[in-house]
């Protein structure tokens, strides 16, 4: 799963409540094998301590930090990309008869 400039709903800041996600989200979204977060300093939307929070939950995601790019996030894609080519290869080499 490769999330970009995810608000994390539970924030009490935000006023958002028909996003409020279910109490376990977070725990069976942990679950998943590979979760890449990608968070810009320059996101105008999501603000930083929001990416904070997810870090804290979620230790064992990859985290792309990212500078010069806003919160719609077309300026990530080619580092997406390569983030799906090593998750399809991981696959592969794990799922290999050798």
């Amino acid at each position: 799963m490769i999330l970009f400039g995810a608000p994390f709903w539970k924030d009490q800041n935000w006023d958002v409540s028909e996003y409020v996600i279910e109490e376990d989200f977070v725990t069976n979204l942990g679950k998943l094998a590979n979760i890449y977060f990608y968070y810009s300093m320059d996101d105008e939307v999501v603000p930083h301590s929001q990416f904070k929070l997810y870090q804290k939950l979620m230790p064992k995601a990859h985290w792309r930090v990212l500078s010069g790019i806003d919160h719609s996030y077309h300026g990530a894609i080619q580092n997406m990309v390569i983030d799906i080519l090593r998750m399809t290869t991981k696959r592969k080499d794990e799922n290999s008869d050798f």
